[in-house]
């Protein structure tokens, strides 16, 4: 060969292996069965080591020149001066001599030296390449049958590196061959802030998103994201940490109705009935009987319709309701008296007294009455509307009274009875006597005559109107007679049961004659109707009622105390309660029980102590000797 060989183009190894086979160094299909006498017989990698024997593969000599294994520098058997490699000659990238001997090392990107050759078992990196239109030097040649090595191969997709030259003047070394063991470059994925797909290198990225986060969630191709989960939802969190949007539309919002993170519609119809709820329905009606829907005018409003005029009252015994702005009734409360008419009643002072009023009789008119400690007798108008007249005075200790259509009686504890006529004048003594010996308690009168009590004698009498003797209708009387009463034909009364006395009620005939015991038991006050015969007990504390023909007796009344007076009219029976309990309190008390009997019923209570009632058509009066006054009570 010439002394300059020009390298051969990439791919243009095959083109040389031709061309030593046409020299006749080796057979192309199998090197080993090709005789040779030198090394140039021979292709790259093969070494003719006995002349006119067969070519071996990579023999190599050690330092001391004799031939061992591969690792040592390769040393052309016939031409031992060509062995070493020429000052700085390199071979491409990744290619290199075997380390330990003396042979070429290939190195990144030099240039043969001038005359150097590759080192033996070099191999072409991956991916690299022999320089580019790079030249062997000048002068140089190939030796005789020099061949790429066995086994080197050229890297896939490689190119010549650009700029290589061997130096000028240099022969490559014989059987120099390209350097084994290249490998391609490795491909670094790019999958940085990626999830699935391409990752450069032929390959899908891996899915490394944390839930809640998805692969593509929030709508980004590839990328970890997450999707917020709020169809049908307003607030609330939306699944991504965050809340989501208030999308309700008004009347709607959100959690109304009860709905929690959902659109809603809360109906608004506290404190209505019936109407639009706001929500496009209607409130319900959810008034509570009697009460309606409107009932009290209000649309939509729940309440009673008016069954009353504001301010009316109404009252029933001793209880009272009134009528509220609304129109209806209120209560009932307790009246504290006796409820007439629907009004609550309420007592009215008619004259006021100042000496102890004691005894009281009532026509249609007016109301009469003694004052024991001032000795008068004094009259006022029932309805309230008059002055008070003065009928008597300088009496002596005035106690029980009567009246007829014209008069005025009373008697005189000091020892006599009077009369004096209603429209006033001269007082006219019917009977007198001496005191400490005619002490007269109580009267009654007829059209002729006038029938009283006297304690001293414990005699029942009768004088005319007029005056004159009087005739005694009953006497020897085991106990002092005190109440007395007449009707047509006999005249009643009751004999005291104080101070342990055995008391009587009796009668005799108004005529006089044989005296009749109506019940063994004593009391103080009498009152009578067309059948019987009524009576109070203070020490007892009771009222009882007994035949006016004769009969058993009856309790009517139980647990009274202090009772004063007594009256009855087809209503009921009445009395006075004046207790004696040393408090200074008042608890005077007018009463009422039905004529069979039954639960008392209180007219008027908080009085001081009463000495005594009378009845009219209507209402009941009493006398207040502590607290100087005629009172009155409507109590029908």
């Amino acid at each position: 060969m010439s002394a300059t060989q020009i390298r051969p183009a990439t791919g243009s190894w095959a083109a040389l292996l031709v061309g030593l086979a046409a020299v006749g160094c080796f057979n192309a299909n199998d090197p080993t069965k090709v005789k040779c006498n030198t090394n140039e017989n021979c292709p790259a990698n093969y070494h003719c080591l006995t002349p006119g024997g067969v070519c071996v593969s990579n023999p190599q000599r050690d330092v001391d020149g004799s031939i061992s294994s591969t690792g040592g520098s390769i040393v052309p058997v016939d031409n031992p001066d060509l062995s070493a490699p020429g000052t700085g000659g390199i071979s491409g990238t990744g290619g290199g001599s075997s380390t330990g001997g003396a042979g070429t090392v290939a190195m990144t990107g030099g240039a043969h030296a001038s005359g150097g050759i590759p080192g033996s078992g070099g191999a072409t990196a991956v991916g690299g390449s022999l320089d580019s239109g790079g030249t062997i030097g000048s002068g140089g040649a190939t030796p005789v049958g020099g061949s790429p090595a066995v086994g080197g191969t050229i890297a896939t997709g490689g190119v010549v590196s650009s700029g290589g030259t061997l130096a000028s003047g240099g022969q490559s070394g014989l059987g120099g061959t390209p350097g084994t063991g290249g490998a391609t470059r490795p491909c670094t994925p790019a999958c940085s802030g990626k999830c699935g797909g391409d990752d450069t290198c032929g390959g899908t990225c891996p899915n490394s998103c944390v839930p809640p986060q998805t692969c593509g969630g929030g709508g980004k191709l590839n990328t970890c994201g997450c999707t917020p989960v709020c169809s049908g939802r307003c607030g609330g969190n939306d699944s991504c940490g965050s809340s989501c949007p208030d999308t309700c539309v008004s009347p709607q919002s959100c959690g109304g109705g009860g709905k929690l993170n959902t659109c809603g519609c809360t109906p608004v119809c506290s404190g209505r009935c019936g109407g639009n709820d706001s929500c496009g329905g209607l409130c319900p009606d959810n008034c509570v009987a009697p009460e309606t829907c409107g009932g009290l005018g209000v649309p939509n409003t729940c309440g009673l319709k008016p069954v009353c005029t504001p301010g009316q009252s109404k009252c029933s015994a001793q209880t009272v309701q009134t009528c509220d702005s609304n129109g209806q009734w209120v209560g009932p409360s307790t009246c504290g008296t006796i409820c007439i008419e629907d009004v609550c009643q309420a007592p009215v002072k008619l004259a006021a007294a100042s000496g102890y009023p004691l005894r009281i009789a009532v026509d249609t008119l007016n109301a009469y009455w003694t004052e024991e400690n001032d000795g008068t007798v004094g009259k006022a108008p029932i309805n309230g509307a008059g002055p008070t007249t003065q009928l008597a005075s300088q009496q002596s200790y005035p106690d029980g009274i009567a009246i007829d259509a014209n008069n005025v009686f009373w008697v005189n504890d000091g020892g006599a009875v009077m009369k004096v006529a209603k429209n006033g004048g001269s007082a006219t003594t019917l009977v007198s006597g001496a005191p400490g010996s005619f002490n007269p308690m109580r009267l009654a009168v007829d059209e002729n005559n006038v029938y009283y009590t006297d304690l001293s004698t414990r005699c029942v009498y009768a004088v005319s109107k007029d005056g004159g003797t009087p005739t005694t209708l009953a006497s020897n009387q085991s106990s002092s007679p005190l109440g007395i009463a007449v009707d047509s034909t006999n005249v009643y009364w009751v004999n005291d049961n104080f101070n342990g006395a055995t008391g009587a009620v009796w009668k005799v005939p108004k005529v006089g004659g044989t005296s009749t015991m109506l019940a063994p038991d004593g009391g103080q006050e009498i009152a009578i109707d067309t059948t019987y015969l009524y009576w109070t007990n203070y020490t007892a504390g009771v009222i009882k009622r007994v035949p006016l023909a004769g009969g058993t007796a009856t309790t009517i009344v139980t647990g009274q105390s202090g009772l004063a007076g007594i009256e009855v009219n087809a209503v009921g029976i009445y009395w006075a309660n004046s207790p004696a309990d040393g408090t200074g309190i008042p608890k005077g008390t007018v009463m009422r029980v039905p004529l069979t009997g039954g639960t008392p019923v209180t007219l008027v209570s908080g009085r001081y102590a009463i000495g005594d009632i009378a009845l009219d058509a209507t209402s009941v009066y009493w006398t207040e000797p502590g607290n100087n006054g005629i009172f009155k009570i409507r109590v029908q």
